[in-house]
């Protein structure tokens, strides 16, 4: 499973394919990064879509039907 990390600097960064949370934050630390949040690419997508769903920007509809497969992304 691909985890990703939000780090102590900002950044969001690619752990790769760890076999669980456990391994993400070992690589995390590995790679000599202070981890605030470590997610799988699915939960980060669904994040994804919830913060373009709080914009109120009128083109983001039509990127959240796309994202989540909707009737303008199918």
């Amino acid at each position: 499973m691909i985890y990703l990390c939000l780090a102590t600097d900002g950044d969001l960064y690619n752990l790769c394919d760890c076999g669980d949370v456990e391994a993400a934050y070992a690589s995390a630390e590995d790679m000599d990064i202070e981890p605030i949040w470590v997610l799988t690419a699915a939960e980060s997508v669904d994040w994804v879509v919830t913060i373009i769903k709080h914009l109120d920007v009128p083109a983001m509809g039509y990127l959240v039907d796309t994202l989540i497969g909707g009737k303008d992304g199918s």
